[in-house]
């Protein structure tokens, strides 16, 4: 089955660029620069998370999916973010240039134990507002960008606060979004070979090298 979608070209803190594309039934999103795939499918939502580099897959259920091998790997970038969430009674709607419905939230911080944007000059997640776009897809972006404590499930395309001194903070941004016609899922390649833990298909040679070099950097 063939379904009509959207695709977006993103651009988070947590994971550089994100290839997304999304249908009422299916989405895949790409990390190019980390070499991952996840995917998920109507009806039961599995998430398939694939690394195109190493040749392995595993297969996780939606509520088991954690993303830590992203947010773990980048957690000096995210420690704001997990003190973060958007203030519902706040909403505002809007339409994009484009023409797509959206809602706008201001982000306020959970407690006061640390907030570095306390004093933000402004501050705004955006999500898109349809009915038809996948939520496993919104939950899987957020966990993927460090976006946990965020509460709505709709698929978010912006996360922006300017500080005090007017200093921009984007932790995440959408550079174009576009329609697509006649998507269908993809099944796992052949040639890849299932493990059974997220971490492993993250995980392979070259990214522990890279990880090794970042924590022996001075």
């Amino acid at each position: 089955m063939s379904e009509d979608g959207l695709r977006l070209k993103q651009m988070s803190s947590a994971c550089g660029q994100q290839n997304v594309l999304l249908a009422p039934h299916y989405f895949k999103i790409e990390l190019p620069k980390k070499s991952l795939q996840i995917i998920g499918a109507a009806p039961d939502w599995k998430i398939l998370t694939l690394n195109t580099r190493s040749k392995l897959f595993c297969e996780t259920p939606l509520n088991a999916f954690e993303a830590s091998y992203i947010t773990t790997s980048t957690q000096l970038h995210l420690t704001e973010l997990i003190l973060m969430r958007e203030i519902a009674s706040r909403a505002k709607h809007v339409k994009m240039q484009n023409g797509l419905d959206c809602i706008d939230y201001p982000v306020g911080q959970i407690d006061h134990s640390f907030n570095a944007f306390k004093d933000a000059r402004s501050s705004v997640y955006r999500v898109l507002n349809y009915a038809n776009l996948p939520k496993p897809a919104g939950k899987v972006v957020k966990r993927l960008c460090g976006l946990n404590s965020f509460k709505t499930d709709l698929f978010p395309i912006t996360l922006e606060i300017v500080n005090q001194d007017g200093f921009r903070n984007r932790f995440l941004w959408t550079a174009e979004i576009s329609p697509v016609k006649n998507v269908k899922p993809e099944a796992v390649p052949k040639g890849y070979t299932k493990v059974g833990k997220e971490i492993e298909v993250f995980r392979d040679a070259q990214v522990q090298a890279e990880i090794k070099d970042i924590l022996d950097a001075p």
